[in-house]
């Protein structure tokens, strides 16, 4: 992974937000915490279930899939439709321009890496 610690991870994608006009909640950076430990891609209600463990609280469905969908419109998470899983982008804090990720999941042990893909359009 290319995370540094976790806790610098949500500090920088707490500023990021910040300096995109977003509001990144206490539950928003917990929901990515879990997701930066995760050792797998997550469902929602895996998520649902790693909360109550990790925090000692219930969250509903509908509040968790409406944090990923912030998380995703600020480029912090990867939802993985294959599946309805989703990952933590492994390039959060990276200096270098974004690219498309491509994200490569193993069929035998579930595992996610993300790898870019430039942003050039292929000829037709």
């Amino acid at each position: 992974m290319t995370y540094k610690t976790t806790q610098q991870t949500l500090q920088f994608a707490k500023q990021v937000s910040q300096q995109n006009g977003l509001k990144f909640t206490t539950k928003r950076s917990n929901v990515l915490q879990l997701m930066l430990i995760a050792k797998e891609a997550l469902s929602a209600y895996d998520i649902i279930d790693s909360y109550a463990a990790q925090y000692q609280q219930r969250i509903s469905a509908v509040s968790v899939y409406r944090m990923l969908e912030f998380l995703i419109n600020a480029g912090l998470v990867h939802k993985l439709s294959s599946n309805r899983q989703y990952i933590a982008c492994l390039h959060i804090t990276c200096s270098h321009a974004y690219q498309t990720p491509m994200l490569l999941i193993c069929n035998r042990c579930h595992k996610v890496d993300e790898a870019a893909i430039g942003n050039k359009l292929l000829p037709a």
